[in-house]
């Protein structure tokens, strides 16, 4: 997994919500991960293409901006699990073209679970939502 991965897709009904309300989205082509053999992983949203979604019948967009870099971070039996990272991310949100407030939020440890070849990587969401990230080597 060592190396530059760029995203292809995301379709994720797990991760956002817009006035409390859970919003499927789609997007985030150009987001890019990097993993380095020492354990860290840099997330990178600067090229990153916004994320779609509809509520109440409008466009919901979300431009992500900023980059995460977590150290310790490891890739084993299908999961990979990181430690709180550090940085900025920032998501600013339009309705029906109209900007809504930009929020900095965080970007929490986790663990997700991926299959990776050389030269795909998924990322799969575990929970009552399905969110996949699909990457190539970039």
């Amino acid at each position: 997994m060592v190396g530059r991965w760029v995203d292809q897709l995301t379709d994720d009904s797990a991760d956002w919500t817009f006035n409390n309300q859970p919003v499927r989205v789609t997007g985030m082509q150009g987001f890019s991960l990097s993993f380095s053999a020492d354990g860290t992983e840099v997330l990178n949203w600067s090229d990153s293409q916004p994320l779609i979604g509809t509520y109440q019948g409008k466009e919901l967009k979300i431009v992500l901006g900023g980059n995460y870099t977590f150290h310790g971070v490891t890739a084993a039996g299908g999961r990979i699990t990181r430690p709180a990272g550090v940085g900025t991310f920032t998501a600013s949100f339009y309705l029906g073209g109209v900007p809504q407030p930009t929020v900095s939020a965080h970007v929490n440890a986790s663990s997700v679970k991926y299959t990776c070849s050389a030269t795909t990587l998924q990322w799969l969401a575990s929970g009552a939502q399905p969110a996949t990230t699909t990457f190539t080597r970039g």
